[in-house]
C-alpha cells in the first residue's frame, strides 16, 4: 500500500482554527491517494526520512511550507507536494492559486486541487544553505514581521504586523554591502528583501511565472520622506489586506540569481520618520563580532540567522499540486 505524510505546525498562525479539521483532512487524503497517511509535526520533520513516501502534504503558512519544500528538494527522487493553507499570510499558496475569496472553504478547495493531481514544477530559494519559498530579509522593516506570536496571529491575522511595523519606523537604517551576480555596491536601507516570487508575492495570485523563471527579486527599501513610508504602506496594505495590486513601486527591484549581503554599520542619521515626528529612537537587532557587526535576518516570516546572507535560487526544485487555472495562466 502507498504511504504519504501530512506535515503540520501547531505554531502556524491559523492552526487553532483548523485543529479539529486535521482528522477529516487525514481521512480525505487517505481516500484521494489510496494510501496510508502519517502525521508529522513540523519540528520533527528533520528527523523523518521522506524517501518512503509517495507524496508529502503540508498544512501551515509560508514558514511551514518553506521548511517542508526544502526537505523534499533534497530527496533523490521527485516527491509531489500538496499545500493546505493554514498560516497568516499564505503568500506561496496565493502564488499557486490556492487562496480563494471564500476563505471558509480553503481546506476543501486545497483538497480538491490535490485530488485533481495537476502538477507544476517551481523554484525555491536557498539562504545560507536553508530553503525558503517567499523571501529572506534584513533591516528594521524586514525583521518586524517576525515579532507577532502565534496567539496574536490567530486573533488579529495580518493586522498583527501593524504594531511591530510601526515600531520599525523608529529604528535607524543600516549600511549594507551587496554583491549581486558578481557586482558589488554599498547602500543605506531600512529593509532589503530577496524574494522567490516577484516583489515578495504582490500581485502574484495564481501566477506561476514568477516562481518558474530561475530568478530572485532583490528589493531595496530606502524611504527618505514621510510620503515614501505611506507609499510603501499603501502598496503592502492594498495587497495583503485588500487583495489589490497597485502599479506604484516605492522601492528598487533587481533581478538576480545569487546575492550576498553584509551588514556594515548603522546609518549616520536616525530614520526619517523618527526625525520628522520627533520620536524616540528604538535599538536595532545587531551584535558585534570583533570589529564587524552582524544584523538579525528573517526567512519566510520567521526569525533567521545573523548576517552575512548568501542567497541563491534552485530552479525547478520541487513539484507541487496546483489548480488548473494556475497552469492555464502561465501557459
Amino acid at each position: 500500500m502507498k504511504s504519504v505524510c501530512i506535515v503540520y505546525s501547531e505554531n502556524a498562525g491559523q492552526f487553532e482554527s483548523y485543529r479539529i479539521e486535521l482528522e477529516n483532512i487525514t481521512n480525505r487524503l487517505a481516500k484521494i491517494m489510496d494510501a496510508r497517511v502519517e502525521r508529522v509535526e513540523l519540528e520533527a520533520l528533520e528527523k523523518v526520512s521522506l524517501a518512503k513516501y509517495d507524496a508529502v502534504f503540508v498544512m501551515g503558512g509560508d514558514g511551514s511550507v518553506g521548511r517542508t519544500l526544502g526537505k523534499v528538494s533534497t530527496q533523490m527522487r521527485r516527491i509531489p507536494v500538496g499545500i493546505i493553507p493554514a498560516g497568516t499570510g499564505n503568500i506561496f499558496a496565493e502564488c499557486l492559486g490556492l487562496m480563494k475569496e471564500d476563505r471558509a472553504n480553503l481546506i476543501q478547495y486545497a483538497l480538491d486541487v490535490i485530488e485533481a493531481k495537476r502538477i507544476a514544477t517551481v523554484d525555491i530559494g536557498m539562504a545560507n544553505g536553508t530553503a525558503f519559498v517567499i523571501d529572506v530579509g534584513l533591516g528594521p522593516f524586514a525583521t518586524a514581521i517576525t515579532k507577532p506570536d502565534t496567539d496574536e496571529k490567530f486573533h488579529q491575522g495580518m493586522l498583527s504586523y501593524v504594531k511591530p511595523l510601526f515600531s520599525a519606523l523608529r529604528k535607524r537604517p543600516y549600511r549594507f554591502r551587496i554583491t549581486a551576480d558578481g557586482e558589488s555596491f554599498e547602500i543605506t536601507a531600512s529593509a532589503i528583501f530577496v524574494s522567490n516570487p516577484p516583489e515578495i508575492g504582490i500581485g502574484q495570485s495564481a501566477d506561476l511565472s514568477g516562481i518558474q523563471d530561475g530568478m530572485l527579486d532583490l528589493c531595496i527599501m530606502q524611504p527618505e520622506e514621510i510620503d515614501d513610508y505611506f507609499r510603501i504602506a499603501k502598496k503592502y496594505g492594498a495587497w495583503f489586506i485588500a487583495g489589490v495590486s497597485l502599479d506604484d513601486t516605492p522601492y528598487k527591484v533587481m533581478k538576480v540569481k545569487e546575492v550576498e549581503i553584509e551588514a556594515l554599520a548603522p546609518a549616520g542619521k536616525v530614520s526619517p520618520m523618527t526625525r520628522m515626528l520627533d520620536l524616540e529612537e528604538l535599538p536595532l537587532e545587531e551584535k558585534r563580532n570583533g570589529n564587524s557587526r552582524e544584523l538579525k535576518t528573517m526567512r519566510d516570516g520567521d526569525p533567521f540567522e545573523f548576517t552575512p546572507l548568501r542567497v541563491s535560487v534552485l530552479p525547478g526544485a520541487v513539484d507541487v499540486f496546483v489548480p488548473e487555472e494556475a497552469l492555464v495562466s502561465t501557459s
